[in-house]
């Protein structure tokens, strides 16, 4: 073969491979992103951006960001100036299994994993601490005594470090509450929302604990009545709720026909027990009618109250502190505030698809930024690692 044939043939081969990679790349939910865009506010970068999918984020330990990605776990760094995105968490190599929903607490971390059929289980993993980086055992699936295959949702981990801490979860719609045992053995019970609350209840998810463990938050779908210019007419809506762990007591904390979803607790420091959520009330106050103009398929927007306040169906604060606090308007989604401060981070649609954001001390100030472009760092996501395989 002569060398410029032999050549050409190489280039050809290497031109077929690179070409692969950049189309696995792209097939992996990813796109470029316009470094212009700076989001809503001055002084935004990003910690990921250009996904396709909308993400599920949340703080892991040493400060580190878990979230769903590309059916996988991963985790990456929390610093503005370099956030590396670390190999994923936790991989699954078979296509049909798609994990979601990332939840850490102390030294485990919960996730969903979803199947074709619209079924899901919860799994499990202890985390290990040594030398400033984060490792993790042997994923367990868990196991619910009494309950059938079905649809699971939303695990999230009690703080409390205790011995065998509580689960919620939601179970073919149903709230659940579990005591999640390190043997991956867990005993749930449900909770009756539709009586505690006297009216019925058609969903239940999206629960956050407040960090001494005394209270769950969590978004439930009811029927609402509205008075509209034809009359009355019921409506499903979903408000957010708040139950104390021991007397089983709920308090509606957020009414009317809208829907808000995604409470998160704040630790309870120097500025009070917050709790932000994302919702699609505009705010948009009408004095001379007494209500708000209400779009049903709206924008997202992300606000925080206190949680000792009352947020009514006209989008005024009923409470001693009557401060409301909107902290991302647009597609903002998903906020959940850091374990040992205010920091809140959450995740955002743009025009060239999701970014994770992080707003330092939200409470103190609106001011927001993203952490930085980390797209040059995606290929560790698409090695498949089989010795995490469920």
């Amino acid at each position: 073969m002569k060398r410029r044939e032999f050549f050409k043939d190489i280039g050809a081969v290497v031109g077929a491979v690179v070409g692969a990679v950049v189309g696995a790349v792209l097939s992996c939910g990813y796109s470029p992103t316009d470094p212009d865009d700076k989001g809503d506010y001055p002084g935004q970068e990003a910690l990921i951006r250009g996904l396709k999918d909308e993400p599920h984020a949340t703080w892991g330990p040493l400060e580190k960001i878990l979230l769903s990605i590309d059916g996988n776990i991963g985790k990456m760094d929390n610093n503005p100036g370099n956030p590396r995105l670390d190999e994923t968490f936790i991989l699954f190599t078979n296509e049909y299994k798609i994990a979601s929903h990332p939840n850490w607490e102390n030294d485990s971390i919960t996730f969903l994993l979803n199947y074709p059929d619209n079924t899901s289980e919860i799994y499990s993993s202890q985390i290990h601490l040594r030398g400033g980086k984060v490792y993790k055992s042997i994923v367990k699936k868990l196991n619910f005594e009494g309950l059938q295959q079905g649809k699971c949702e939303y695990p999230t981990l009690s703080p409390d470090s205790s011995g065998g801490r509580d689960l919620a979860f939601t179970f073919n719609n149903d709230m659940h509450i579990s005591e999640h045992l390190p043997n991956g053995r867990a005993i749930p019970r449900r909770i009756d929302i539709s009586r505690k609350i006297d009216k019925t209840c058609i969903w239940a998810g999206m629960y956050s604990w407040s960090r001494d463990g005394t209270k769950i938050a969590f978004s439930a779908k009811t029927l609402e009545e509205i008075e509209t210019e034809e009359g009355t007419t019921r409506v499903e809506a979903t408000n957010i709720y708040v139950m104390d762990v021991d007397s089983g007591d709920i308090t509606q904390i957020t009414k009317g026909p809208f829907h808000d979803y995604n409470p998160s607790f704040s630790p309870n420091l120097g500025r009070g027990e917050w709790i932000a959520f994302d919702t699609d009330r505009n705010m948009e106050y009408d004095e001379e009618k007494s209500n708000s103009k209400y779009t049903e398929y709206g924008d997202h927007y992300i606000y925080a109250m206190k949680s000792s306040d009352i947020l009514n169906s006209n989008n005024k604060i009923e409470g001693n502190n009557s401060i409301l606090k909107k902290l991302a308007k647009g597609q903002g989604k998903h906020p959940v505030f850091n374990h040992d401060n205010y920091d809140l981070l959450y995740s955002g649609e743009r025009v060239a698809g999701w970014s994770i954001y992080i707003i330092p001390d939200a409470i103190q100030s609106p001011m927001q930024y993203k952490i930085s472009n980390a797209i040059q760092q995606i290929k560790n996501l698409i090695i498949k690692d089989t010795r995490y395989a469920a």
